[in-house]
């Protein structure tokens, strides 16, 4: 009896969390509207490229965001050469940049080097309309900018592009990510955005109103400082809208180990911040039934896909073996199966919204190594921990 409630209650819980993908899933298919056409191209944006040790690929993204289709006298891009030792700095200016240079050996990292440089644009005579926010290893639509604007027109403060891949074809790891990405950057924001629930910051392809940054800077400095800081902007009624129709791509890791502990660092940053965003946010999910900041929790309290699979795998196998020895009931068994059956539409669901090429589709014959690679890289990790890898990169051609 004991087991079969404690493998009830599991399974309940993964049909929970497969629910909600599916109810995010059926919104996000749903056919689309109208767009809200373009806006007058009058705000003046600067492009924030916060870079450390970037000389193999600033060129080409700084070149590529200088031909963007809107009005190159509204544009300036701004690389922040972070702490660098490599030519970074010389090799932004030559390609048309502005740049900021930063030294600072205790205030490590993107969200420093962000609060830095908006904290010094804000005092420059060039006065900004908006702030975006793009990695180092990014290409983008040649529509960023003109989306933006729109969004601003229309009264949004903080807009989140379409975050993918920039290299899914690189080897089978690069091909899951993409798909990953599709439902969690693509899927997911679609369906809140439907719903009047915030998207959530990606950490790339982000666009901040001149009035957001004047008043919080960049507060968040984790690991998972887009999350954070979204977080943040609900505690203040602000949520994060949703640029459908510009794209953001970066490179994803093509190196194991790379890849493993990049993720690591994710996926242990969420923890940390679903046990904050508890103590901020639960009392307003009972006291006031707030949907947004509900969905905000529940966005950190599901796992990754990978690890939610093999959970109910797990689950499936062992309640269905258990009630085949006549030892307990089917129903867990079965609860089960439907979660994974609701699983697959989800990554269905997202490939169909980005139209994915048939190879991606064809890559999910890996999934199941994929699964048991990110597995055993998770008990390597938990028995022996690792130091911090720098994610490579590759060169981007121009």
């Amino acid at each position: 009896m004991a087991l079969t409630l404690l493998l009830g209650l599991s399974v309940t819980l993964v049909l929970a969390a497969s629910l909600y993908l599916a109810m995010l899933t059926v919104v996000a298919l749903i056919p689309s509207r109208v767009g809200e056409g373009s806006g007058p191209r009058a705000n003046r944006f600067v492009i924030v490229i916060p870079s450390h040790d970037e000389e193999l690929n600033i060129v080409p993204v700084v070149e590529g965001l200088l031909t963007l289709d809107y009005p190159e006298q509204l544009v300036d891009v701004v690389v922040v050469a972070d702490n660098c030792s490599d030519e970074t700095a010389g090799r932004a200016r030559a390609a048309g940049a502005q740049v900021i240079e930063r030294v600072d050996a205790e205030r490590v990292g993107k969200g420093f080097a962000l609060q830095d440089s908006f904290a010094e644009l804000l005092t420059w005579d060039q006065r900004y309309d908006a702030f975006v926010v793009l990695d180092a290893d990014s290409i983008v639509s040649p529509n960023l900018l003109s989306s933006f604007d729109t969004k601003l027109a229309a009264g949004k403060h903080v807009i989140q592009a379409h975050y993918a891949a920039l290299n899914p074809d690189d080897n089978w790891r690069t091909t899951l990510m993409s798909a990953a990405l599709a439902a969690v950057h693509m899927l997911r924001p679609v369906a809140r955005r439907r719903l009047g629930l915030s998207v959530g910051l990606k950490g790339n392809g982000m666009c901040f109103s001149r009035e957001i940054i004047e008043r919080f800077g960049w507060p968040a400095h984790s690991i998972v400082e887009d999350a954070e800081f979204t977080l943040t902007l609900w505690e203040h009624q602000l949520k994060v809208d949703f640029a459908r129709e510009a794209t953001v791509s970066a490179q994803m890791p093509v190196g194991a180990a790379e890849f493993a502990t990049q993720r690591a660092r994710w996926e242990g940053g969420r923890t940390a911040l679903f046990a904050q965003a508890c103590r901020r946010f639960v009392p307003k999910v009972l006291g006031s039934r707030d949907w947004v900041a509900f969905d905000l929790l529940a966005e950190l309290a599901i796992p990754p896909l990978s690890q939610l699979v093999a959970l109910t795998l797990f689950l499936f196998g062992t309640a269905g073996g258990l009630a085949w020895a006549g030892q307990m009931p089917w129903w867990p068994a079965a609860l089960a199966a439907l979660s994974m059956s609701l699983q697959v539409g989800y990554v269905a669901g997202a490939l169909r919204l980005v139209k994915a090429p048939r190879s991606t589709w064809v890559a999910l014959a890996w999934a199941p190594l994929f699964i048991v690679w990110k597995l055993w890289q998770k008990l390597i990790r938990a028995s022996k921990p690792g130091t911090w890898i720098r994610t490579g990169r590759t060169r981007i051609e121009s």
